[in-house]
């Protein structure tokens, strides 16, 4: 008597939530972290589901750690969890590096249940956080003119960004410095680049008569 096997494919439904978290508001240059919870609320254990994230333009080199942030390896978009347990919530960080020129951006999480299995309520299959560029790096000057030659000043001011910084000035015949301020100018062009501590830079130029 022949004894025949089938694989049998069973429908069921699960309520797949995501939940992502972050801070609001980064200064351009630094590092920014999210935390995604991908939980399933039941009745029955996923088979499959698909985690989705498309890191925003300004973010650079994604990378993620599933175990707390002691290991971490690049971002490929998405993440597939097998068999995932009702009321077992799975927690993920996602990091990047916020351009120097990055402006507001917002990041969407999305997750997806593979048939046959179907999502009750979808409504909480996405989440979503928008986060704000604040402290962009700037430079400002007050200017002295020369009285007598050789005698003329530059003041910087430096506001946002992330310190400390570094200077780089040129001006004219050669001139060059690496002090914030200057002193005992002649007439001339001089221009300065501010790099802060990530890299990102501000230039400024003015004119001492």
């Amino acid at each position: 008597e022949a004894t025949c096997s089938f694989d049998v494919q069973v429908d069921g439904t699960a309520d797949i939530a995501v939940e992502k978290t972050s801070p609001t508001t980064i200064t351009a240059g630094e590092q920014i972290e999210w935390t995604i919870t991908v939980t399933n609320l039941g009745p029955a254990t996923a088979p499959e589901v698909t985690l989705t994230d498309a890191i925003p333009a300004g973010v650079n080199n994604a990378q993620i750690s599933t175990d707390g942030g002691s290991t971490w390896i690049g971002w490929t978009g998405t993440m597939i969890f097998n068999n995932l347990a009702v009321n077992d919530p799975q927690e993920l960080l996602l990091r990047g590096e916020v351009d120097c020129a990055a402006e507001d951006f917002t990041n969407i999480a999305t997750v997806d249940l593979s048939l046959p299995f179907t999502d009750p309520n979808p409504d909480n299959d996405e989440s979503s956080v928008t986060t704000t560029i604040e402290n962009p790096l700037a430079v400002s000057a007050v200017v002295t003119d020369s009285e007598c030659p050789g005698d003329g000043v530059i003041n910087i001011t430096v506001t946002g960004g992330t310190p400390p910084y570094t200077y780089a000035w040129t001006g004219p015949a050669g001139f060059t410095s690496t002090d914030e301020d200057l002193t005992g100018l002649v007439s001339g062009t001089y221009t300065v680049v501010v790099t802060d501590a990530n890299g990102c830079e501000d230039t400024g130029s003015w004119t001492v008569t």
